[in-house]
């Protein structure tokens, strides 16, 4: 039985190299405007030599979740996005402060800020009316661990407008439980940034974005469904089990 070839490290890293920066230039017209494909591929090769594992999941599909991060314009080692395993899928996924840099850069009413914040049992959130606009005081308390009873998110303009989402813990769990790792993975081990990246998204539903091309918005709209849309979850696990293939590697 022939031997496997073992490869160096620099063999390693100029093949991925070469592999992404091909299929960033197939993907050119999809890419943001003044996308820097030499330091995403760049940091994309770092990603790879930092989590080795991903690699288990065959080239193609590596590939394919990478591209989405750069059509998004979002960096994985930066973690602004990931991948993430589901069984034999690797899952593009975006983190909170992707998702943030996402909006504002895209929003069509221009955005000065836009964060969220979990609440915990003993802070004290406030929510009222001030000169026709939703808004909120919250005041936490100091080095909080108690329990999310709930979360908020804040959108503000330039123009001086404000938006403003709250939801209570029944709500937010509702939206974990549609999720296919609501019991595992980001949902179990950094569980206040899903619920913020929950409450964000739904105030996000009511702003408007100028998307750089058709492919962008396409993607968009998948990453928005994929974590709590049922038929979005159904159509994964049929992916899943259908997918019988070795994997292929690099």
């Amino acid at each position: 039985m022939a031997e496997k070839t073992q490869i160096t490290k620099k063999q390693f890293n100029d093949a991925w190299y070469k592999r992404i920066g091909t299929e960033l230039i197939a993907q050119e017209k999809a890419l943001p405007q003044n996308f820097n494909k030499a330091r995403f591929t760049q940091n994309c090769v770092a990603l790879l030599n930092d989590k080795p594992e991903l690699l288990e999941y065959g080239e193609t599909q590596v590939v394919v979740g990478l591209v989405k991060g750069a059509i998004l314009g979002l960096d994985f080692f930066m973690h602004e996005c990931y991948l993430i395993p589901y069984g034999k899928i690797l899952n593009f996924q975006t983190d909170y402060k992707g998702e943030i840099k996402f909006h504002k850069r895209h929003a069509t009413r221009p955005i000065v800020d836009i964060y969220a914040e979990v609440v915990r049992e003993g802070d004290v959130l406030t929510r009222y009316i001030k000169d026709g606009q939703h808004t909120v005081d919250f005041t936490p308390k100091m080095f909080n661990k108690a329990p999310i009873i709930g979360a908020f998110a804040v959108c503000l303009f330039k123009d001086g407008g404000k938006m403003v989402e709250v939801m209570n813990i029944d709500e937010l769990n509702k939206a974990r439980e549609k999720s296919k790792n609501a019991n595992k993975g980001a949902w179990k081990d950094f569980t206040s940034e899903m619920y913020k990246k929950v409450v964000l998204r739904r105030l996000c539903k009511h702003l408007d974005f100028n998307f750089d091309n058709d492919e962008q918005f396409k993607i968009y709209e998948e990453v928005m469904a994929i974590e709590t849309d049922p038929e979005k979850i159904a159509k994964a696990d049929v992916a899943e089990n259908a997918n019988t293939e070795e994997f292929k590697e690099i």
